[in-house]
């Protein structure tokens, strides 16, 4: 007992107890050298670990050698994070990139297309170039529109000259002055009206009076019902030409009375869209005017710097935008007058613009917005910048 420490009366009970107590240290201690040899494994990886860490900083972030290899790897992770983010950024990019370069290819396939119908249009206009095409255009318009007015005149003048050809009613106006001519007509018409209806209404009563006695000369009836409806046929024209006179009157009083609605109500707003064109189209045209067609048809027309009218089907393409976007900003204009401001939203109007004509476009927008808020869409980049150094309330924003 006393070489296990115990006194040598020491009880079973407590012998037992020490044996236990024994037991249970050796336990502790094997547990203690697997802990040990654990911990030694620990240490050889964190060794190892922090010798990772320390070549990786080396190879890939110098600046963080002063660092502990705790706070390396947080920032390392937080590179690796980063990096992370800006690869999926740049495979978006790429994604982006790719798009725009498919984009820029339909573009540069649309513009040769397009450039290759300019160039034969150019050939076949004779043009030198293609800014010279719409000038062109007009001018063919406008040869289609005279040659078409010769054609009516030249047809009224063979109708009025009762089957003689236009070389023959050259020849015998020859040497006539147009400026005598209306005195002369007034002549001739009074002269009619005073001398020769009178004398005409006496001989056909005389040549009435004398049909007449020689029909009754024959014994007959003949002449009687003849003259009966003679009479009948008279007093229907008569019928006809007074229905004839008062719808004549009737359709001239109506006109009369619409042209005045149209002075009251269409006027402002024509006024308005008048100025707008005129800016839009740089002094292109001065205005705009409502008129009749041959059906007595109400259209809307251009007036030139010279006086010329110009009907829409005979504008090019642009201009006929042009016309568009003027009326579109009188109305608008004309609704706010006397309600709330609403938003203008237009998608590409300025496609078919020339350089001048869309900053007068732009500056004419940028005064409404002055009013109201005007949304333009474009995929144009020189429409972009033109917007960019406009002098007002302009935001360009880019989807």
């Amino acid at each position: 007992m006393q070489g296990l420490g115990l006194s040598s009366d020491a009880s079973p009970a407590e012998v037992d107890d020490f044996i236990d107590k024994v037991r249970d240290l050796f336990a502790k201690q094997t547990e203690a050298e697997k802990l040990q040899i654990r911990i030694k494994a620990i240490d050889e990886d964190a060794t190892a670990f922090q010798g990772q860490v320390e070549a990786m900083v080396t190879t890939i972030a110098p600046e963080l050698q002063a660092l502990s290899t705790d706070d390396a790897v947080m920032r390392l992770n937080s590179l690796l994070a980063e990096n992370r983010s800006n690869q999926t950024k740049c495979r978006q990019i790429e994604k982006q990139a790719e798009l725009a370069r498919q984009e820029i290819q339909d573009s540069q396939a649309a513009i040769q297309t397009m450039t290759e119908r300019l160039d034969a249009l150019c050939r076949e206009a004779k043009c030198e170039s293609h800014a010279e095409l719409e000038l062109v255009e007009r001018q063919s318009t406008d040869y289609l529109r005279i040659k078409a007015d010769l054609a009516s005149v030249e047809q009224e003048i063979l109708e009025t000259g009762e089957g003689a050809g236009v070389v023959e009613l050259e020849t015998e106006s020859a040497g006539m002055d147009p400026n005598a001519l209306p005195g002369r007509i007034q002549e001739l018409s009074h002269r009619v009206e005073e001398e020769l209806e009178p004398r005409r209404t006496e001989l056909a009563q005389t040549k009435g009076r004398q049909e007449k006695e020689l029909e009754l000369m024959d014994g007959g009836d003949q002449a009687a019902v003849l003259a009966d409806q003679a009479q009948a046929v008279l007093a229907s024209i008569r019928a006809d030409a007074e229905r004839y006179v008062r719808v004549r009157l009737a359709g001239k009083v109506l006109r009369d009375q619409i042209e005045q609605y149209r002075k009251e109500n269409q006027g402002p707003l024509v006024q308005r869209a008048s100025e707008h064109f005129a800016t839009l189209t740089q002094g292109s045209f001065e205005g705009l005017m409502t008129d009749f067609n041959e059906r007595d048809e109400p259209i809307l027309s251009g007036i030139r710097t010279d006086g010329k009218r110009v009907p829409v089907e005979g504008m090019s393409a642009g201009t006929r935008d042009q016309l568009y976007l003027a009326l579109r900003l009188a109305s608008l204009g004309k609704y706010m007058e006397s309600a709330e401001p609403m938003p203008f939203i237009v998608d590409d109007v300025l496609v078919d613009f020339d350089d001048a004509r869309s900053r007068a476009a732009l500056s004419a927008l940028t005064e409404l917005a002055r009013k109201t808020q005007v949304i333009l869409f474009t995929h144009h980049s020189q429409i972009v910048e033109q917007a960019r150094q406009l002098d007002g309330p302009v935001h360009v924003h880019e989807l």
